[in-house]
């Protein structure tokens, strides 16, 4: 069963767990798996970030409330018309904070949101003076130890990763995977490869090694 596997899974201390889609008691063990403190992803559908507390906490499902403490992050991806073509966009990211059982409802954040008109994301990255600033991003900040200057540095640091694959057509499972875990153990690699306009080529060694060190030159 999906427990047994989890069970095991977790016995490998992994970083992070997949999950696959969830569609009933399995949730159960779905939130198990999210309060050890393991990152972890899974698939489910809902209209919105309130239809998934919905759904998950009466039948089939019938998650415990108590539960949510360890969900932070819904991403609600549709299926939409850009330009008369059927696309899949992220309509919004949304942060879960508290959860109020009077109202039954999350305290949530939308730091990003999808603008189908010019289809793009809009939202405010923190800056150095900023006096709010996404409270998952705080977190993510804290336990890396960075300054706000720092997480703008490494939030664009991404953004050129990303944009290079999308400009590049590089959407195949094996080519994104590859590059995220060469960036994960060797941002520096990564980012050599792609101002020397060798990304492509190099995926299927980053595939290969969970640690990179390669000299890299400065200019």
């Amino acid at each position: 069963g999906e427990y047994d596997l989890l069970r095991d899974s977790l016995r490998m201390r992994p970083n992070y767990v997949i999950f696959g889609e969830v569609r009933g008691e399995e949730a159960q063990s779905l939130f198990q798996n999210l309060n050890t403190g393991h990152t972890t992803y899974a698939t489910f559908h809902a209209k919105n970030s309130e239809q998934v507390r919905v759904r998950l906490t009466t039948d089939p499902i019938n998650v415990d409330e108590t539960s949510f403490g360890g969900l932070d992050l819904i991403i609600n991806q549709q299926e939409v018309s850009i330009s008369g073509q059927s696309e899949r966009r992220a309509k919004s990211i949304v942060e879960l904070r508290e959860y109020d059982a009077h109202s039954e409802k999350f305290d949530i954040e939308q730091p990003f949101v999808w603008n189908q008109a010019i289809d793009e994301f809009e939202g405010t990255l923190p800056t150095e003076q900023a006096d709010t600033i996404s409270p998952l991003l705080d977190e993510i900040r804290h336990e890396n130890g960075w300054s706000r200057a720092e997480l703008n540095a490494e939030i664009n640091r991404r953004r050129i990763v990303l944009s290079y694959l999308m400009a590049n057509d590089m959407t195949e499972y094996t080519q994104v995977a590859a590059t995220l875990q060469g960036y994960m153990y060797s941002k520096g690699n990564v980012l050599s490869s792609i101002a020397d306009d060798t990304l492509v080529s190099e995926t299927d060694r980053f595939r290969q090694m969970k640690n990179i060190s390669f000299s890299i030159n400065p200019s």
